[in-house]
């Protein structure tokens, strides 16, 4: 059965990507599809991930994949009286399972946890779709949604398992948005609110939103709303706030270079390479942060949109705990930035590369590897044979490049020479690029 799956996700994963690339090598094509309103755009997105959520759980009867199973308990013990962090233990913030809980009166189903997924998405859609296309044109906004739409990572993962990555998503794309209408207020709530309503990855986006905002102290101030609400209560009853910290510093994961060291014969799970490793990560993404914030990369509104999906990626690449289904959070920047480079072959095929890899990545790790560091496979008997772990560390070698590819990319477009629609920081300066930006667009897609 698990070979099954197996096939099943690699013959979605490929034909995806495979059509995604497919598309953006096809000129006409691309005019047939940006030729579309948005209303037959967001009927299809909205009706593709419906349809494989009900197919999934009321067809087919799937049971809760993945984390589900732990954000079920954490909603039944929180229906039951119990609170987070008093009660029971949680690796998420302590809004995160009273959200479950609403979700699960609701509807008394644990499929109504994976529908609470698919609603974040739907929520960070028209945030998503508004600003690129205030950014960079209504063309590039509408080939990035339908990239968004193909992308194989979001199918298999969002109405198929509805991991909370996708919530994290819809703040984000709210912070963004706040930050475009020149609310900086919003903006910080809105990641404040991620923090106590998800979990403290958010965080990660913190310091690009924040030093590239221009009022830092109101964005700050409503940065810090809702995480004293959330947490002073919490502090005042002596809990352990630092416990959460230390589950995700501690967990395992493959698709990241720590990870990738095993062939060294290194053991990453070890405390002090794991610690050395958090350490070296920790360097590196604040030594990116400050060359980036240097050199000019979060002055515009469209800087900072491409700088999302650059550090996530960077954290992909650093961090012991990276699993590729994180890259949900930014996926429809990186879809933006791909739209904006259809011309280059290059960014055309390893945004289709990493489509497919991070896709399979996880399910290879879990029922194929079985969750095992590589420097204890190679020295001892494992179930995978030899083919199959050669084949699964060049798979994680080729995503990794991928992932190294897409983040220079990335920090490409967030340089100072960036010209084009939205390099300005206001929405008035974006509005007027805007109109520049579309002309010449016609001129390029227009039959």
């Amino acid at each position: 059965m698990e070979n099954k799956i197996l096939l099943l996700k690699l013959f979605i994963a490929f034909s995806a990507s495979t059509l995604i690339f497919l598309i953006l090598r096809q000129r006409n094509l691309q005019v047939w599809l940006t030729g579309k309103s948005w209303t037959i755009i967001s009927t299809v997105f909205v009706s593709q991930r419906l349809l494989i959520f009900f197919a999934l759980y009321l067809g087919l009867g799937l049971s809760l994949q993945s984390d589900l199973t732990v954000y079920l308990a954490e909603a039944k013990l929180t229906l039951a009286g119990k609170k987070p962090f008093i009660d029971f233990q949680t690796a998420y913030g302590p809004w995160f399972p009273f959200t479950l809980a609403l979700a699960l009166r609701i509807w008394k189903s644990g499929p109504a946890l994976v529908l609470l997924s698919v609603l974040f998405e739907f929520v960070a859609w028209p945030f998503w779709l508004n600003l690129f296309q205030t950014l960079l044109g209504k063309r590039t906004a509408k080939l990035a949604a339908w990239l968004y739409i193909l992308a194989p990572l979001a199918i298999l993962n969002v109405p198929a398992v509805g991991l909370n990555h996708i919530w994290i998503s819809a703040f984000l794309a709210v912070a963004l948005y706040g930050e475009m209408r020149g609310w900086q207020w919003l903006a910080g709530l809105s990641l404040g609110a991620s923090i106590v309503v998800v979990k403290f990855l958010s965080l990660l986006f913190v310091p690009a939103l924040w030093w590239g905002s221009r009022r830092r102290i109101a964005w700050l101030a409503g940065f810090v709303v809702l995480p004293v609400i959330a947490y002073a209560p919490l502090l005042l009853k002596h809990v352990d706030l630092l416990s959460q910290v230390k589950f995700h510093a501690h967990y395992d994961s493959s698709g990241s270079i720590p990870y990738l060291a095993g062939i060294l014969g290194i053991d990453p799970s070890a405390p002090l390479i794991r610690n050395t490793f958090n350490l070296i990560g920790l360097l590196v993404l604040a030594s990116t942060f400050f060359l980036c914030a240097r050199r000019g990369r979060f002055g515009t509104i469209q800087k900072k949109a491409f700088a999302m999906p650059f550090f996530l990626l960077i954290m992909l690449l650093v961090s012991k705990k990276s699993f590729s289904s994180y890259l949900e959070i930014a996926l429809f920047p990186l879809a933006a930035l791909t739209a904006l480079e259809a011309d280059r072959v290059k960014t055309l095929f390893w945004f289709s590369a990493v489509m497919f890899t991070t896709s399979i990545e996880p399910s290879l790790w879990f029922r194929l590897i079985h969750q095992r560091e590589l420097n204890q496979m190679w020295s001892s008997p494992a179930p995978t044979s030899g083919w199959q772990l050669a084949s699964f560390v060049l798979l994680e070698v080729f995503m990794l490049a991928g992932y190294i590819f897409l983040a220079l990319r990335l920090y490409s477009a967030m340089s100072e020479t960036s010209n084009g629609p939205g390099t300005s920081g206001t929405l008035e300066d974006s509005n007027r690029c805007l109109a520049r930006g579309e002309q010449a667009q016609n001129l390029t897609f227009d039959p």
